[in-house]
Formats: C-alpha cells, structure tokens, sequence
C-alpha cells in the first residue's frame, strides 16, 4: 500500500484571517491602481498647497520684494502696512522674468536669442532657452505658467524617484510610491523654488536610473538614454548644480561598476562598462554644445569666476551647528516674517537644503541597515549622504578635496541635493525592511530611539528658553528704538517668540513620534498594514507642513 501524502494541518479561523492579511498586505495593486494612487499622491498634494496658483489667482513671485527700500514701491501710507520680502529671493522678479520674457518673445518672432542687448550694452544671453522646462512658457508666456513650470519640475522628480526605486533598487511599490510622493517636498526643491537651479535635480534620479541600466545592459537602450538625458540636463540650467548631479552620478556609477565587476574580477567586462558610460557622457556633451560653448567663453572671465580660482569662498564652511537644520530646517528662522532667519547664512543656502523628512532621517533610514544583502550599497549612499552635507558641516577632510583646482568653482553648500535623494533612497529601503523583515527584540533600535529621544529634549529646553537674539536681545533693540523688516512694537516680538516656541514643540512632537515608531518596529509592528500606512502618511504630512511655510 502506498504511503499516503501529508496533508497540511486544518486551516482555523485564526490562520485564514492573517493568511488573508498577509497576502492583501504583501500582494502589488493591478497596473491601474498603481496609476491611479501614484497620480494621487503627486497631485492632490500640489492642488492643495498651490492650487491658487496654478489657476492663476496668485503669482508664484516673491512681489512683496518690491517693498525692499531703493527697490520699487514707494514709501508712502499705502504700503506702510506691507512687510517687505527677503532680499535673496529678488532674482525671481529682477532677473528670471525679463530674461525669459525676452526669450519667449525672441523665440516666437522665430529667433534664437543668443545675444541680450539690454544687458549692460549687450552681452552674451546665457538665459537656458534649450530647457523643455521653459519651453512650457515659450509656448504659453502667460503669469501663471510659472507655477506650471515648477509643477512639472516636482512631477519630474517625484517620477524619477519612483522609477529609481522600482526599477534600479527593486523595491516594493509602497516604498516607492511614500518615497516618490514626499520628494518634491524635501528641503532643496521647497527653498530653491522658482529658481534655475532645481530642473537639474528634478533630473537626478533619472540620470541615475540610466547609469544602472547602463551597467546592467550596456548593448541596450540605456546608453542613448543616458546620452539624451545628459544633454537636457545640461541645457536645463543651473550650470554649477548640473555639474555637481554630473559628480553625484559618477561616483553612482564608480560603485556599480565596483559593485558588480570589478569586486568579483571581472575587469573586461568593468572596462567596457565604463567605456560605454563614459562615451554617453561624452555624446551628451556633444549634443549640448551649442548651449555650453557661449556660456563657457563668456564666463571664464567673470569677476565671480576669477576670485574663485584664486581661492576667494563666498560661502564658505559653517560647522556641525547646522546639523539640526537637517532635520529641523526652520530651526534658526526662515523667510517668513513672524520667524525670522538668525542663522549665519541665508536659508536657501544653509544645510536645511539637505531636509528630507525628520522622521525619514530618524527611523526609517536607520532601518535600511537590516538589510544584510544590500550592506555594500547602503555605504554608498552613507557616504553620498555625508558628502553632500560635508561643506556646510566643514567636514575634516572632504573640505579639503572640495577646494582642489577644479572644484573649487562650485557652491558646495548646494551639493546637498545629493544628501537629500540619499537619505530619501535609504528611508525607501527603511520602509521595505519595516514590512519584510523581522526586527523585534533587535538590540540595535536602541540607536535611533536615543538620538531622536535626545533631540526632542533639546527641543524643548529651548522651547522655554529661546536662543539669542529671539530671546532678550531683539526686544531690547526695539524698545531702544531699533526697527526691522515686519517688527515695529515689542508686540511683534512676542508674536516671533511664540512661533519660535511652538515650532520647536512641534519638532519634539515628532521626534517623540520617531520614537514611538522605534518601539513599534521593536515589537514587530510593521508587519500590519495599520502601522507601515500611518508611517507613510505622517512622514508625506511632514513634509507638507514644512512645504506650507514657504
């Protein structure tokens, strides 16, 4: 008589309901639900911060600059009451909107504009009319395709980001869709808004999507996407900051090729790779040369160009004090007039240009580590996260390399994009180790729970006792009859001193949420759909509150 086959053991009530959790948690949504929640998540977001905007009914113009003294508006009763707007943000209505107003209209009389004779007695126009982004405002030269301009800005990377995660790191859709919906928000793209400068890092994730591709199939058609993807980058504007997302995808590039040949002695196959790269590269560079060559000839002998290579910094290292604007970005005030900026540097240029999300940086990120498999590039974008932050932190070492010849002609303190998509790839990661792996009763946890535990007391000690000069030394001034912009009584200094106050609550708020979440992953909470979805949905929140400030 045969043996008769084991049957598995009778199925109970309590095994069929998390069988059935398990499987509606783990399984990916069909094709158009997928669409459908990535639509959501990218567009509702922008509809309920900008959409006034976007219809027009207000400006996405910094206007209350024009009330700077020896700007514009006279100063008269009728503009006593409005407070004027801060003096960085006066390239927005002094430069980019002539410059592309005379292109747009250059472009549609059918010229290139490749000469400005309003500029001083004519100069070369070094404006990037070769950018698909501003060619939305050649075609439409409307007030409110600015905002439109910036909302495809934020649709770009929020796209690459997504595509990134799926395609390149393998990660589950719910990662990268939390991911991809929080990266329009991070503290580059809110502070930098409305410049040039953000269309190379709303390309980013692309270009890094295309080097892996590259590696992994160098006979497809990912070294032409690369090529092609080079070449808008480098016509999109924001020269300096192109060439930083160019280094950025270099040193990507230098550990996949490590990563995947030349650690296991495949060195052919790693020489073809970085030959077929570095060819891409070229041909985009090519391709981008009619946009380059003026601007190369032109600046070579600017002022600004000159001092750099001479040494001269213009922004030059801060210190680890700013290591909490990395998480915190309006810890030492920002543009808005009832929390004033008394950092030592202006925001935009500070390192709360590397924010990606408190709660991304203080729980999420540290559980990318458990996975082992994946050891080697968690390093990478370790690294990748200190460099970016190393200028501003004035790093031992990195500072160093920063002002060799050659590099010395960037803005280093904008390098921080880089520390923004590496803290946003590991919090991805983090999300994926929350739902797949087992981290109960892992020792390790211990870490992230004290530094954010840590970092909500101080937020507190200082809730109650403000720094300086919000604390004593503004009001003194003003009742000494000193005045600044939007502060004319001591009223409004308690007013600033409130905000000041509850801002800092509100960080302590969510450091204590860090911690909570570190307990819940201690006792393997994020195998429940409850707990993974509302991580996602308080890290977006985050990010949202801190977009709504600005």
């Amino acid at each position: 008589m045969q043996r008769s086959a084991s049957r598995p053991p009778p199925l109970t009530a309590a095994s069929v309901g998390a069988l059935s959790r398990t499987s509606l948690f783990n399984r990916e949504p069909l094709r158009w639900q997928r669409m459908a929640l990535l639509l959501l998540g990218w567009l509702l977001p922008q509809l309920l911060l900008h959409g006034s905007v976007l219809t027009g009914a207000r400006l996405a113009l910094p206007l209350n600059c024009l009330a700077l003294p020896n700007y514009y508006l006279p100063r008269t009763a009728e503009y006593a009451q409005l407070v004027p707007g801060n003096a960085v943000l006066t390239d927005l209505i002094l430069q980019y909107p002539f410059n592309r107003e005379f292109a747009a209209h250059e472009i549609r009389a059918g010229r290139f504009p490749h000469w400005n004779p309003y500029n001083f007695a004519g100069a070369p126009f070094l404006y990037p009319i070769f950018s698909p982004f501003e060619w939305l405002y050649f075609l439409v030269p409307r007030p409110a395709t600015l905002a439109w301009i910036q909302l495809l800005h934020a649709l770009t990377l929020a796209g690459g980001v997504y595509v990134f995660a799926r395609k390149s790191l393998g990660l589950s859709f719910w990662a990268a869709l939390a991911g991809s919906c929080c990266a329009p928000w991070c503290g580059y793209m809110v502070l930098w808004q409305g410049f040039p400068m953000t269309a190379p890092v709303a390309l980013f994730p692309w270009l890094l999507t295309a080097v892996e591709r590259t590696v992994r199939k160098p006979f497809g058609a990912a070294p032409p996407c690369l090529a092609a993807l080079t070449t808008v980058h480098l016509c999109s504007g924001g020269f300096d900051v192109g060439c930083q997302v160019l280094l950025a995808t270099g040193l990507y590039a230098v550990f996949v090729i490590y990563d995947r040949y030349l650690r296991v002695r495949q060195w052919r196959s790693g020489t073809y790779v970085a030959t077929t790269l570095a060819s891409a590269w070229l041909l985009g560079f090519l391709l981008a040369a009619p946009g380059l060559l003026p601007f190369f000839d032109y600046i070579r002998t600017g002022a600004r160009m000159e001092r750099r290579a001479q040494g001269s910094e213009e922004r030059p290292p801060l210190g680890l004090h700013t290591l909490p604007e990395t998480v915190l970005p309006d810890i030492y005030g920002c543009s808005r007039p009832e929390m004033p900026r008394f950092g030592s540097i202006v925001q935009l240029e500070s390192a709360a240009t590397a924010y990606a999300g408190l709660l991304a940086t203080m729980f999420l990120a540290p559980l990318a580590f458990w996975d082992r498999e994946a050891k080697r590039e968690n390093r990478f974008w370790c690294f990748l996260a200190v460099l970016g932050c190393a200028w501003s932190l004035n790093l031992p070492g990195f500072v160093q390399i920063l002002r060799l010849p050659g590099l010395n002609m960037f803005s280093h303190n904008r390098f921080t994009f880089a520390t923004t998509m590496a803290v946003l790839v590991l919090a991805m990661k983090g999300m994926d180790s929350l739902r797949t792996q087992t981290l109960q009763g892992r020792r390790w946890l211990f870490v992230p729970t004290i530094v954010a535990m840590l970092f909500g007391l101080y937020l507190v000690f200082i809730a109650g006792d403000l720094p300086e000069p919000i604390r004593s030394q503004m009001e003194s001034a003003v009742r000494h009859g000193r005045t600044f912009p939007g502060i004319a009584s001591v009223a409004d200094v308690r007013l600033i001193q409130s905000a000041f106050s509850a801002y800092y609550l509100t960080g302590a708020a969510l450091c204590l949420l860090a911690v909570l979440a570190c307990f819940g992953a201690a006792k393997d909470l994020g195998r429940r759909r409850w707990f993974v979805a509302c991580v996602a949905m308080t890290w977006l929140a985050e990010m949202l509150w801190f977009a709504s400030g600005h």
